[in-house]
């Protein structure tokens, strides 16, 4: 028996698998609901609401999700017993924090210059 051939009867002996049939079977039902779910709608809405801003909305919008995130995750250190915190520094949250909020403040100018980039402008040659 060659390669080819082992290889051929593994797939069909995974073929003919109930379990891979019952996980085949479970996927398409779920991706059928996820089609017609309310949640896709929403998630479909705000699809279009967030390309419908501008670049500078989009990154401060990403920035303060971050800057929250990172805010939470420093609050929620406070309650959790030191032995049971997770080996990431504190202080990382705090930059990651501080960093998202100024790029959040920034978000104007650093749409201009990803467009000058993107755009390939390199300011004036003299």
């Amino acid at each position: 028996m060659t390669s080819a051939d082992r290889e051929r009867a593994e797939v069909a002996l995974v073929g003919r698998s109930r379990i891979v049939a019952l996980m085949i079977r479970v996927a398409e039902v779920g991706a059928a609901s996820m089609r017609s779910s309310r949640a896709m709608e929403g998630v479909r809405t705000l699809e279009r609401e967030f390309l419908a801003l501008t670049l500078a909305e989009r990154i401060r919008c990403f920035a303060v999700a971050l800057a929250v995130a990172a805010s939470g995750h420093l609050l929620l250190l406070a309650f959790v017993p030191a032995r049971l915190r997770p080996a990431v520094p504190r202080i990382l949250w705090m930059i990651v924090a501080g960093a998202t909020t100024a790029v959040a403040l920034a978000a104007p100018a650093l749409a201009v210059a990803w467009r000058a980039r993107k755009s390939g402008w390199r300011g004036r040659h003299r």
